[in-house]
């Protein structure tokens, strides 16, 4: 497959090892009894001069039974609205309810043990008058009548605007035959059934970027069936690693991603639930040269000059999970092979901020109930 597009810095070389030697294999069997619902937020940071980025809340069925919906809430009322926004996406918001500091959504979501539901909130810098440092905090809140353990239903998520800088973020879906269109019900793999890997990769700073490295972690029993032109893929199929060191990659809500087909083996474990990861991480900071350097060096490719070893300005986003669910033996779902986006005529999958909401919209669908008034 041709994986060519906006692209963004590259990724530091321990970020890469890291990820090479993570042990990915099934999630723990211990889960808690019943229904538990874990709230967890990756960011915290957003950029100085970018166009803000979704802070992905991120609900998770850590217990060992089926959860079916749950309340969702956002208080904002923490948040210094002198320095940041915080919205839901359109469309989202619109199936909420709002009062005062709070935005409640019911969802209806039926999570099966290790599934999870994706919120992205929207968090902009205000330009011009905000300022840098702290910026307050914002609560997110789930809550379910069967829940057995209500100390992880909350979490408190606190917000800072950093300098101008380069900001990556990565996302992975997880993989499954399907979903119940309805309810969002998982339908799992069986062994030796195929799927696919959707991912993707941002860079929602305020400063353009040059040359990205990133790596997509399968677990054991399973791995790639087609490779992605201009990476490389390990002996074992299991660890894709991208480098692009030349492309730049400027800030905004446009990134890029593929739909990577995966096999499950046919002699995996039958009804486990699988853990991969995808890491990625800025590696140089594309500035522009001034008029004296132009005339110094006008054949400069794009009058830029690479600065090295940039500073991520939140790494807390840098990596992803994402969840193999596994069936029992029974068939499977046929994938064709790879499949490309062409936007801008460039061979690509090109996602904009919607991706969160409309890739996860596939692969953990959030469905919405409009409140009652």
């Amino acid at each position: 497959m041709r994986l060519i597009g906006r692209w963004g810095a590259r990724l530091g070389a321990t970020a890469v090892v890291a990820a090479a030697g993570l042990a990915v294999t099934a999630l723990p069997a211990s889960a808690a009894p019943g229904v538990d619902l874990a709230v967890s937020v990756q960011s915290g940071v957003v950029a100085a001069g970018s166009d803000g980025k979704p802070f992905v809340v991120k609900v998770t069925n850590v217990g060992d039974a089926d959860s079916d919906g749950f309340a969702f809430v956002l208080d904002v009322s923490g948040l210094d609205l002198k320095k940041v926004t915080i919205e839901l996406p359109e469309g989202t918001d619109k199936a909420c309810g709002k009062q005062g500091g709070k935005i409640a959504c019911e969802i209806v979501n039926v999570l099966v043990p290790n599934d999870s539901a994706e919120f992205p909130v929207e968090v902009k810098p205000v330009s011009g008058r905000g300022g840098l440092g702290p910026a307050g905090s914002f609560k997110a809140m789930v809550s379910n009548d069967k829940d057995t353990n209500k100390s992880n239903d909350s979490t408190t998520v606190k917000v800072s605007v950093a300098k101008p800088g380069v900001d990556i973020v990565v996302w992975a879906g997880d993989v499954v035959a399907g979903r119940d269109e309805a309810t969002g019900k998982v339908e799992r793999v069986k062994p030796d059934g195929s799927a696919e890997l959707s991912f993707a990769v941002f860079n929602f700073g305020s400063v353009a970027s040059k040359g990205i490295e990133f790596v997509v972690q399968l677990p054991e029993h399973v791995q790639f069936t087609a490779g992605l032109e201009g990476c490389t893929t390990s002996s074992d199929k299991r660890r894709l690693t991208c480098t692009l060191t030349d492309f730049l990659f400027e800030p905004g809500d446009r990134g890029i991603g593929a739909d990577v087909p995966v096999k499950v083996a046919s002699n995996a474990p039958e009804s486990v639930d699988l853990k991969g990861s995808i890491v990625g991480k800025s590696l140089g900071v594309a500035e522009a040269l001034g008029a004296d350097a132009r005339r110094a060096a006008p054949q400069a490719p794009g009058w830029l000059k690479t600065r090295n070893n940039a500073d991520d300005v939140d790494a807390g986003d840098n990596t992803d999970e994402f969840v193999v669910f596994v069936g029992a033996v029974d068939g499977g779902l046929p994938v064709t092979g790879p499949k490309a986006l062409a936007i801008g005529g460039v061979g690509a999958v090109v996602f904009a901020v919607g991706v969160v909401l409309l890739v996860a919209a596939r692969r953990r669908r959030v469905v919405l109930v409009t409140p009652a008034e």
